[in-house]
C-alpha cells in the first residue's frame, strides 16, 4: 500500500512537471554577434543545426552573396555553404536583398529563417523582414558583426540586438595583447589601420583581426589622395 501509494505521488510530480514546461516560442528571434575570429560562424551552424535535428525540412539557412571567402582551413564552396574556420559548415542559399530570400521561403515553407552575415544587408529592408517574419509566427536566427571597422554599429545589427528575444555576444582573443575580451574588427590596409572615412568595402589589399577596445585603432579622417589608388 506504502509502495502503490509513492508511487502515485511520483507519478504525479511528473505530470505537473510536464505542465509547467512550454514549448519553444514561435516568432522568436535569436541574435549572434561578435568581432571577426569570434567564433559567429561556429555558433550559427550549431543553432541552426538544433534546428534541423527537429524540424530537418523546415529551416532555411541563407547568407549574404557578397560573402565569397574561401577560408583558409576551410574549402567549402562560399557560394552554397557557410563556413567556419574550424572546419565546419552547413549548406545555405546566397542572396542579395530580402526579396529573394522572402520569394524561397514562401516556395519551401520554412518555419525557422536562419541569416549569416546580416551587417551586408539593407538596413531598413532587413528590420522590416525580420518583422514580417516574426509576425508570421516564423523563427529568426540572425548572426554578423555588430560594430563595424570603425566600432560603430554595423547595419541592422544594432536595431536587431535591441528587437532580439535571445543574444549570444561572442568574445574573441585579441590579436595584440592576446586577451580573451570583447573584440571590434580591426581593419589594416597594407599593413596600416584603416582610416575612419574608408568606406566599409574596399577594392585592394585589406585585412581583418580582432582586436579589444585597448588595442584597436582607427586612423581619423580620410585616406590621403596619393593612397587611394593603391
Amino acid at each position: 500500500m506504502l509502495h502503490h501509494t509513492k508511487k502515485t505521488i511520483i507519478v504525479s510530480l511528473l505530470l505537473l512537471h510536464v505542465s509547467f514546461i512550454q514549448p519553444q516560442p514561435h516568432n522568436h528571434l535569436t541574435v549572434i554577434c561578435g568581432s571577426m575570429a569570434s567564433g559567429k560562424s561556429d555558433e550559427f551552424i550549431r543553432w541552426s543545426r538544433r534546428r534541423m535535428v527537429a524540424s530537418p525540412d523546415e529551416v532555411g539557412v541563407f547568407k549574404h552573396g557578397w560573402d565569397n571567402r574561401v577560408l583558409n582551413d576551410n574549402h567549402a564552396d562560399p557560394a552554397t555553404n557557410v563556413s567556419s574556420r574550424s572546419g565546419s559548415s552547413i549548406k545555405c542559399i546566397g542572396v542579395l536583398n530580402t526579396t529573394e530570400m522572402e520569394h524561397i521561403i514562401q516556395a519551401n515553407n520554412y518555419s525557422t529563417i536562419a541569416i549569416d552575415e546580416a551587417q551586408f544587408f539593407d538596413k531598413n529592408e532587413l528590420l522590416t523582414f525580420v518583422r514580417r517574419m516574426l509576425l508570421q509566427k516564423k523563427d529568426v536566427i540572425v548572426a554578423g558583426l555588430d560594430l563595424d571597422f570603425r566600432g560603430e554599429t554595423f547595419g541592422a545589427m544594432g536595431d536587431l540586438l535591441a528587437l532580439a528575444d535571445e543574444v549570444v555576444k561572442l568574445k574573441a582573443i585579441c590579436s595584440i595583447c592576446k586577451q580573451d575580451k570583447y573584440c571590434i574588427t580591426q581593419r589594416t590596409i597594407d599593413g596600416k589601420p584603416a582610416y575612419y572615412q574608408d568606406p566599409i568595402v574596399m577594392v585592394g589589399e585589406s585585412d581583418y583581426t580582432p582586436r579589444c577596445r585597448d588595442c584597436h585603432e582607427v586612423i581619423p579622417g580620410s585616406r590621403p589622395t596619393d593612397q587611394k589608388n593603391n
